[in-house]
């Protein structure tokens, strides 16, 4: 199953683009394991094992509730375009608490969601690629005036003035972020003073809305503050470090990125003992 093929099976549903591309992003993801995992896999009859047997490997993945509920979506909305919704009947999803925390994205995962998120538009992808790449918390992000970023040749940073607890903290901008946020500058038209991230009116944007943004391109703001911390761990990066970055007041906290997923613990077993 290509892109092009689920991008036609969907144009006929009533779906706004950015849904669109997270649907077909998702449907990729489930179609490369079923390559993966079953011989010459039938994508017109799917059976109910093979649907399951992707959730439950998304949970083993430590993935979210939110993000595995996104993926289901994507499937309902593709068993439904081709007529056999019966497949997902009954089929148990995680279930989503108020409190809960999503999981770190893939490296491709992400790089599918700011992708998405370029072809959306400039502001988009921008605000996604300094989610992404600062680990700021999304009232943080929204609070960030122009005068708080820094974007210099070689390096670039963000003042966090309204932190946890009131606490200001700079943030280093690496390139990639800063590409972004140079290009949605020069489309927006800098004015050089005021909110950094504003909406259509010109009003600073909302959390409200970003988690919106984040939810249409199948994520949650937080999974990109978790995909930095565990970033950041897995480099070797000191914990007290990781806390500075993150703006964590107790580095009891940051330690819940230093715990090894499932995968990370195989990889180890199997680089220790062969395999």
């Amino acid at each position: 199953m290509d892109r092009e093929k689920l991008e036609g099976i969907f144009a006929q549903e009533n779906l706004s683009p950015a849904t669109r591309r997270a649907y077909v992003g998702h449907l990729l993801a489930f179609f490369d394991y079923l390559n993966t995992h079953y011989v010459r896999p039938n994508e017109k009859r799917l059976t109910r094992a093979e649907i399951a047997g992707y959730l439950q490997h998304l949970e083993r993945k430590r993935r979210g509730a939110a993000t595995i509920g996104a993926h289901a979506w994507a499937l309902k909305a593709y068993l439904r375009a081709i007529g056999s919704t019966y497949r997902m009947q009954d089929i148990q999803l995680p279930r989503v608490g108020r409190r809960e925390t999503p999981g770190a994205l893939e490296k491709n995962e992400a790089r599918r969601i700011l992708r998405d998120a370029e072809r959306w538009n400039a502001r988009n992808a921008a605000l996604v690629a300094v989610l992404l790449y600062t680990g700021v918390r999304v009232g943080e992000l929204v609070a960030l005036d122009l005068d708080d970023i820094t974007l210099g040749e070689r390096k670039g940073s963000a003042r966090i003035r309204h932190g946890k607890g009131n606490k200001e903290r700079y943030v280093p901008i690496p390139p990639e972020a800063r590409v972004y946020l140079r290009r949605y500058l020069a489309e927006r038209g800098e004015p050089g003073a005021g909110p950094l991230f504003v909406t259509n009116r010109g009003r600073r944007i909302g959390a409200r809305h970003v988690r919106a943004i984040c939810a249409e391109l199948g994520t949650h703001p937080h999974a990109f503050r978790h995909t930095y911390g565990r970033a950041l761990t897995a480099a070797g990066v000191d914990l007290a470090q990781v806390a500075q970055l993150m703006g964590h007041a107790n580095i009891a906290t940051t330690s819940i990125y230093a715990i090894p997923t499932d995968v990370e613990l195989e990889e180890t077993v199997s680089r220790v003992f062969g395999g």
